[in-house]
């Protein structure tokens, strides 16, 4: 009889510890998007599939899967807060998928012409970034003759930044 006791104990605590109490203001996913124009052309990324996280001790990632989740952006900024940042090299990218699994068009930035991400609001305490970008992204690798060699891609976003992995010197 006590064990059945301590077992239905055991059984609410832990179901009541699972609960999750809602704020009313608090955000929700719906909150958070990449809007953006694409060579002109509508682009976006809202809820679950925009995101932000640590890239290590500085680097803050952001990224966002639009066009139906065929189309994966990414962005990385050395993060230092409210500012504007050029980016370079590796630091902004552009992936087109068929399916989960087969890529068909992979887009880098383009090394004449500045990039941009304009970070205009950090809120430290609730961990919502948003600003603006400004990418000039050039095809260096495509299955598909048609893709255009060149992508304008300019935008808005507002992202939480999520807890994640910092590793410090490959530790």
């Amino acid at each position: 009889m006590k064990t059945q006791i301590i077992i239905s104990l055991v059984a609410v605590m832990a179901i009541l510890s699972s609960c999750k109490k809602t704020n009313p203001g608090s955000p929700s996913a719906g909150n958070y998007f990449i809007n953006a124009s694409e060579n002109n052309i509508a682009w976006s990324s809202s809820g679950n599939q925009t995101d932000a996280y640590h890239q290590g001790p500085d680097t803050v990632a952001i990224t966002g899967f639009g066009n139906m989740g065929k189309e994966f952006l990414n962005l990385r900024l050395k993060f230092q807060g409210i500012g504007h940042y050029s980016l370079t090299g590796d630091q902004g990218s552009l992936t087109i998928m068929d399916g989960e699994a087969i890529m068909t068009a992979k887009y880098r930035l383009g090394t004449d012409s500045g990039n941009t991400v304009d970070i205009t609001s950090y809120d430290q305490m609730g961990k919502i970034i948003e600003g603006t970008f400004d990418l000039k992204l050039i095809n260096y690798l495509s299955t598909n003759p048609a893709d255009p060699q060149n992508v304008n891609f300019t935008g808005k976003f507002r992202v939480l930044l999520e807890p994640g992995l910092i590793l410090n010197n490959g530790n």
